[in-house]
């Protein structure tokens, strides 16, 4: 058989042809929600009473021109053929892990939830502050991926690893007396956690590590009336390395802060002054401790 020139082309004009009856119809657009949902720092699965903890922050920012509605956010086995939910957040839930950039918490002050929290206004950012506990011998997954149901949909995504850091074991920042830790990273709830700053154009979380420890005697913090920072049991008390490390950052010098939190501090405060005196500790690994006595009635260990 010959081919002319004709016949190639009239070959070439039949497969074009049967590419443009065979096309699919046209989907919707978009193709999914205008949601996008981002991870900034992968967690790392940690235990701890005989559970494993996973503790991180997940970014939804909207992109739609009309408010949305967040009705359900689950965390999922990113690994398994079904992911299975770990976690599963609606109704007060829900509103009690989401923040605002409009209604930010305040020193100690948190956020004041309503059912207002689950819309998500057009171009608006939230951050979801998640604190995922697994049962008793449940072993973390190497990843997890997000399902957010919104009001007639859904949209999977933010698929980050559970083994991004390696952890250092560490000691107690104190010893002599009785202990309390508080406002940790776990708890969703903590002023220290959900603080946010800008700097170089990033939003930061400097203090989302940050622990309140304060000393009790007989189950009280303070003698007297409390009104002086002698009175209390954590003032003036030592404090120890939690693992054999370098010194290498230390700030002293400024005055004590009165008893209290926000409007107790002593001077007017900016970006070098806010930490107060600390002492930084390489443990090594990219990690750090940092003793700050930015208020004296609680060190916090960073």
């Amino acid at each position: 058989m010959r081919f002319t020139k004709r016949g190639v082309f009239f070959g070439i004009c039949l497969v074009l042809g049967q590419a443009v009856i065979a096309a699919e119809p046209a989907r919707a657009w978009p193709p999914e929600p205008l949601i996008e949902m981002h991870v900034p720092l992968e967690p790392t699965a940690f235990p701890a009473g005989g559970r494993q903890y996973l503790v991180y922050e997940l970014r939804l920012t909207s992109l739609a021109t009309a408010s949305t509605g967040l009705a359900r956010l689950e965390v999922r086995d990113g690994d398994a053929p079904t992911p299975a939910t770990l976690a599963s957040y609606e109704g007060a839930a829900l509103e009690a892990i989401l923040q605002h950039a409009v209604n930010p918490a305040v020193g100690d002050q948190m956020p004041t939830a309503g059912a207002e929290y689950r819309q998500l206004a057009a171009g608006e950012s939230t951050i979801v502050f998640l604190t995922v506990v697994l049962e008793p011998g449940v072993p973390a997954p190497a990843h997890l991926v997000h399902r957010l149901h919104l009001e007639s949909t859904h949209v999977d995504g933010a698929r980050v690893s559970t083994r991004h850091t390696k952890l250092p074991v560490i000691s107690a920042p104190l010893a002599g007396g009785r202990w309390q830790a508080l406002s940790g990273a776990g708890d969703n709830a903590s002023h220290h956690r959900r603080q946010f700053v800008v700097l170089g154009g990033r939003v930061l979380m400097p203090t989302r590590h940050a622990i309140d420890w304060k000393r009790s005697v007989n189950g009280a913090s303070s003698s007297g009336t409390g009104d002086d920072n002698s009175d209390y049991y954590s003032y003036r008390q030592p404090v120890l390395a939690v693992a054999g490390g370098r010194v290498v950052a230390v700030r002293d010098g400024f005055p004590d802060n009165h008893p209290g939190h926000v409007g107790a501090e002593s001077f007017a405060l900016t970006r070098e002054n806010i930490g107060g005196n600390y002492v930084v500790l390489e443990l090594g690994g990219g990690q750090f401790a940092q003793y700050c006595t930015s208020n004296p009635v609680h060190c916090a260990s960073r």
